[in-house]
């Protein structure tokens, strides 16, 4: 199979042909969902760079583990024909700092310290509590007035937030503990 629609011959500035390829980047695609999904994983994103060079970014509802990336940069290297096409393969899971993109990422990391950005600019930080079909809940502490008298009160907040108001959720690293 080739990942490589027809040659094109376009112009150089010197006037002189100069021929390149334009990625068939749908079979690709169609390749890395299958191979991915019968390793238990789901494709995030595939990027191509200049030099035919594809990252592949897969995640899964468990964590990643590096026999299951070189199982899937395996199979979908077989897919396709090596010695018609000269193509670089990178395939990786998400950095432990990377924003969640899926909803179905937010489920393994219940119970973690997550920062969430919401469309409105507030800005969240808290322990990822649940996750339901439209919704996570996140918990954290706050210092806040007391009603009588003065000086703070630590208080627990919870709050339900809809996918639909997120912009971006992150996990943070504790690096104190």
């Amino acid at each position: 199979m080739s990942i490589f629609a027809a040659r094109k011959e376009v112009q150089r500035g010197d006037g002189g042909p100069l021929f390149c390829w334009n990625m068939d980047l749908d079979s690709l695609h169609e390749v890395t969902r299958k191979a991915a999904e019968e390793k238990g994983l789901f494709v995030l994103d595939i990027k191509s760079r200049p030099g035919n060079v594809f990252s592949i970014f897969v995640d899964g509802d468990d964590f990643v583990t590096l026999e299951q990336l070189g199982q899937l940069n395996r199979a979908i290297d077989s897919a396709f024909d090596r010695d018609q096409e000269d193509y670089s393969l990178e395939v990786s899971s998400p950095g432990a700092l990377e924003p969640l993109v899926e909803r179905r990422q937010f489920t393994k990391h219940v119970g973690e310290l997550m920062q969430v950005e919401l469309k409105d600019g507030q800005k969240l930080k808290g322990s990822l509590e649940l996750v339901d079909e439209g919704s996570v809940e996140l918990r954290w502490k706050e210092r806040v007035p007391k009603e009588i008298g003065k000086g703070k009160r630590t208080v627990e907040i919870r709050r339900t937030i809809p996918f639909e108001e997120i912009e971006t959720a992150k996990r943070t690293v504790n690096f104190k503990a």
